[in-house]
């Protein structure tokens, strides 16, 4: 995601060129804020800190790390374009074929947008809840337009009986429109640089250990392939995202390693893995 997206800005940066060989991108994206945010931003922390306007640069590199990152929800965060490491918006580069020639790969998750979108269709019980028709063919025009509804209609058609597919079918929609960009962006870069782009589709996901709340390690079969889910496999291991991990909630109590849940945590995940390899070596097919 965000990281992603920093790793897609090498691809135009003047400063990156000859210094890379690749780039992986996943489920990322390449823009940039234009400069003014950044400042605007620099200066509004500044003022909560107590800095001297004038002095701001070196009020912000002197205070403590938790005081910046404490932030982090509250303003907008990100590269800027500075008319120097980035000398013009990251698309408009690529479009012009200014990128760096590097071999890329990019992709993302089958439901990847899936994981935040569900979160306003999960009721009390866990489970996703019916989306009416009118409400189904509201948020799809909400997505691609009025212009380009009757299409998306027929791609991602309403279902009358089953309401709660209308949920999913909203799902695919956002997270194939993903998809597509990332294609979009592969094309110019191919265009350019033949034959060296490549992207992938991760359709998998892990229902390891239920104690582990970090989406990558575990969430409802239900949502399919989502943002992060190929984190676990990349890593080849448990892995403790904001969103949640074995020590509860990221920023609840800014926790430090070590903590109980942790062993039960990744002995758990573990255990599955194992059991899972061993009995595909063995040729089950069903497992």
């Amino acid at each position: 995601s965000s990281g992603a997206m920093l790793v897609e800005l090498h691809l135009v940066m003047p400063g990156s060129r000859s210094l890379l060989a690749g780039l992986v991108s996943q489920s990322g994206g390449l823009s940039a804020s234009a400069l003014a945010s950044g400042l605007r931003t620099s200066r509004a922390i500044g003022r909560e800190l107590g800095c001297d306007p004038k002095e701001l640069k070196a009020c912000l590199q002197r205070a403590p790390g938790l005081n910046l990152t404490s932030k982090t929800y509250a303003y907008s965060w990100g590269p800027h374009v500075d008319g120097v490491t980035l000398p013009q918006d990251p698309m408009a580069l690529l479009k012009q074929g200014l990128i760096n020639p590097v071999g890329v790969i990019m992709g993302a998750q089958t439901n990847d947008s899936f994981r935040e979108l569900s979160k306003q269709f999960i009721g009390s019980d866990g489970r996703l809840q019916p989306l009416a028709v009118a409400d189904y063919q509201k948020q799809v025009q909400g997505m691609v337009g009025h212009k380009a509804l009757h299409k998306a209609l027929e791609l991602y058609p309403v279902d009358h009986r089953n309401l709660v597919q209308n949920v999913n079918s909203l799902g695919s929609l956002s997270s194939d429109r993903n998809l597509c960009d990332i294609r979009r962006r592969l094309s110019l870069v191919n265009k350019f640089h033949p034959g060296h782009a490549y992207m992938y589709r991760f359709n998998y996901y892990y229902q390891s250990n239920a104690n582990c709340s970090a989406e990558p390690n575990y969430h409802p079969s239900f949502l399919g392939s989502v943002h992060e889910d190929e984190v676990t496999f990349v890593m080849g291991q448990p892995i403790f995202m904001f969103q949640g991990a074995c020590c509860g909630r990221w920023g609840s109590k800014l926790q430090r390693e070590p903590c109980e849940q942790i062993d039960a945590c990744v002995l758990g995940t573990y255990l599955f893995t194992s059991v899972e390899l061993a009995t595909v070596a063995a040729g089950d097919q069903h497992f």
